[in-house]
């Protein structure tokens, strides 16, 4: 068992966390990694912030032991995946821990690759070599 600053304060015993995995997550997914005393992430993807409240209530029916909340911070075609509704019920539901991603912006010219990736054909650069 790991014992270091993250484990003590997240009150977990192994240095895992699950992740979110909008639509195909679960909150039997989350509290089993949480009560295998990692952290379960949970992330409703698109959906209304009421869903997002009863899947926290289903999480802490399941487990005792700390878990996240998982925002996608991303346009979909069904209008925003998070709104500031879904940070106010996961505030209001005390969930234990937070986090945010945004989705991958595909890069369609040269000017915005990474200077590690500074050739045209992906090679990485002779200072990187």
């Amino acid at each position: 068992m790991w014992n270091n600053e993250i484990t003590r304060q997240l009150g977990i015993k192994l240095l895992f966390v699950g992740a979110g995995m909008a639509i195909v997550g679960s909150p039997e997914l989350t509290a089993a990694v949480s009560n295998a005393s990692g952290v379960g992430l949970f992330c409703l993807g698109p959906g209304a912030p009421e869903m997002l409240a009863d899947e926290i209530d289903s999480i802490r029916r399941l487990s005792s032991a700390p878990f996240g909340v998982d925002f996608i911070v991303e346009e979909t075609g069904f209008g925003p995946a998070t709104t500031e509704a879904h940070v106010e019920v996961a505030i209001a539901k005390h969930g234990p821990l937070c986090c945010a991603k945004h989705g991958y912006q595909f890069m369609d010219d040269h000017a915005n690759v990474p200077d590690q990736f500074d050739n045209k054909q992906g090679e990485r650069s002779e200072r990187e070599r």
